[in-house]
This record gives structure tokens, C-alpha cells and sequence, in this order.
């Protein structure tokens, strides 16, 4: 399928808003590991953690649907081979995610003021 300019627009238009949106959302800075930061910000701030994970989730999915939908009719090997990669890390991405956001809902101590 190919996309029309106007379709186009729009999903650009989305993953711009996405990546604003994860750029504007306040994200932890303090210690020195990724790891370490999601942790302390899971146990401090669950509902930002997986507010921002849910963004990531949908950015990368909003992507795999742009590749998807703009692929050429028929492309080389080595460009379908190339794509296809693409989009496996882009769904494994978007899949780790939204994953780590139910991840975190699904804890009921984090319902609760100072629980996790």
C-alpha cells in the first residue's frame, strides 16, 4: 500500500507529537546506570514510569505502521531483508515497552501513596 502525502502527514505529524511528548515529560537524571534510574523512578513515580513507557510503546508501533505502509511494492532482497530487521527491533522495542508499563500497573502497591 502506498501512502497518500496527506497520510503521510499525519503519521508524521503523531510521532512528532510522541516525540514532544516524551521530550517535555519529566524524566529522572540522578544515578549513574539506566537501570538504576527506572528503578528509583518506578518506586518514586510509577504512574510517570509507565506513562512514559506507554509513549515508547506507541512511537515504536506508530513506526513499524509507517514502515509497513510505505514499503515499495517490490523491493531488493537486501532492501526486504534490511526492512524486515527494522521492524522485528521496532515491535521488540515497542513490545519491551508496553510490557514494562503493565508491568507496573499490574502492581497493586503501586496504587497506593508511597507503596512500591
Amino acid at each position: 500500500m502506498r501512502l497518500t502525502s496527506s497520510q503521510n502527514s499525519l503519521i508524521q505529524h503523531v510521532l512528532d507529537a510522541i516525540d514532544q511528548l516524551l521530550a517535555e515529560v519529566e524524566t529522572p537524571t540522578e544515578p549513574a546506570s539506566r537501570f538504576d534510574l527506572e528503578e528509583v523512578w518506578y518506586r518514586v513515580r510509577p504512574e510517570q514510569m509507565a506513562a512514559l513507557s506507554s509513549l515508547a510503546a506507541a512511537g515504536a508501533l506508530m513506526r513499524v505502521t509507517h514502515l509497513l505502509l510505505s514499503r515499495p511494492v517490490s523491493p531488493s532482497p537486501e532492501k526486504r531483508l534490511q526492512e524486515w530487521n527494522d521492524l522485528s527491533e521496532l515491535t521488540k522495542e515497542a513490545g519491551r515497552s508496553a510490557y514494562r508499563a503493565a508491568l507496573i500497573l499490574a502492581d497493586p502497591e503501586c496504587a497506593v501513596p508511597s507503596g512500591c
